[in-house]
């Protein structure tokens, strides 16, 4: 019992002092504007797409999509058999994409965030500053690799 209630404690612990670290980042400066669907769809997503637990995931690290500010752009939660077919099928769904809302500050990210939705149900995302190499997405030029998505993104 003693040994649960340590092992307890200690997550807490650990939880608690990561948000309080995350909290003292400084937020960076609010964009005026999430990208507009119109900026998004020309430039599409990459083709190095990801695949997480049975779903995949397929953006651009990098762009400013007419807005004063870079972004990244994800679509998630592709199911998809193959990477062939998640570039696709986030393809196909940029044709239905539509801002939600935003931009809005998340404080798990450290970042701004802007919603979107498809049709087809596909959800996918805007933040900025955009992802670099150092931190949750390896990126070599728009290459994407894995990256855990915050609940607190979708719970809006």
């Amino acid at each position: 019992m003693k040994k649960n209630l340590l092992c307890m404690l200690s997550a807490i612990a650990v939880s608690v002092a990561s948000q309080i670290a995350v909290a003292a980042l400084p937020i960076p400066p609010q964009p005026n504007v999430c990208p507009s669907v119109a900026a998004i769809k020309p430039i599409g997503v990459s083709h190095n797409t990801r695949r997480i637990a049975k779903l995949w995931f397929a953006g651009r690290r990098s762009n400013a999509y007419q807005t004063a500010n870079l972004w990244t752009f994800i679509v998630v939660d592709i199911p998809a058999k193959d990477a062939v077919d998640a570039f696709q099928k986030a393809m196909f769904g940029l044709k239905t994409l539509s801002l939600q809302t935003g931009p809005f500050y998340d404080i798990q990210w450290n970042r701004w965030v802007c919603l979107y939705a498809t049709e087809g149900g596909l959800p996918a995302f805007a933040m900025n500053p955009p992802l670099d190499s150092s931190s949750e997405l390896i990126a070599g030029n728009d290459d994407i690799s894995e990256v855990t998505i915050p609940e607190s993104l979708f719970n809006r």
